[in-house]
């Protein structure tokens, strides 16, 4: 096209006629353009050429598709129209701290005097156990196992988050107070049978 318009200019120069203005649009309409040239046309048989064919029929490169992780990597407090200052990111983590600091102490001292009541032994964790151990008393093994499983994360999830007591240590626990319970229960069978007798061999 580029030079289809000098010859043009030419002509113009010369005194002929401006064919710029007569056929140019016919002749674009009948061309080709390459995408990614300014002024490049194939016209006539040039445009089934295998390798100017090629050109014309290669697809577009598609986008780049963002997975979910990478697109989470920009979102912010903005995206959910909630701008946070650096004073009130500093006050949560001085909380969070502080509440971290408690609990630990708090586990602490537990451990070294059981008999002493913190916080975590009033958050009604007592009740729950209870609770399990009197539904297992009346289950076998497995529903024991099924009964703990439902209600393990329920007794203790706030105490697994602020100490470093284990879902094993609960388990054991709860084992321990279904075994207590049930000796009691059979203790008292035995002298409701056998009221004088005293001793009874029981194992633990």
């Amino acid at each position: 096209m580029k030079e289809k318009r000098r010859w043009e200019s030419r002509i113009r120069q010369l005194g002929g006629a401006d064919y710029s203005k007569m056929n140019s649009k016919a002749l674009e309409a009948e061309g080709l353009h390459l995408p990614g040239s300014e002024d490049y046309y194939y016209y006539g048989a040039a445009k089934d050429l295998p390798q100017v064919r090629e050109l014309f029929d290669r697809d577009k490169p598609s986008a780049p598709v963002k997975n979910y992780v990478e697109m989470a990597k920009k979102v912010g407090y903005e995206y959910f129209n909630n701008k946070i200052s650096n004073s009130l990111r500093k006050e949560e983590e001085d909380l969070e701290a502080k509440l971290r600091k408690e609990a630990i102490e708090a586990y602490n001292l537990e451990s070294q005097d059981p008999q002493n009541s913190t916080k975590r032994m009033k958050t009604g964790e007592n009740e729950e156990d209870e609770k399990i151990i009197k539904a297992g008393l009346d289950c076998d093994e497995d529903e024991f196992e099924n009964i703990h499983t439902n209600n393990v994360m329920s007794i203790s999830t706030q105490s697994l988050m602020e100490t470093k007591i284990t879902a094993d240590d609960i388990k054991k626990l709860i084992i321990k107070k279904k075994k207590e319970a049930l000796i009691r229960k059979y203790a008292s069978e035995a002298l409701e049978e056998d009221p004088n007798e005293k001793n009874l061999n029981i194992i633990e």
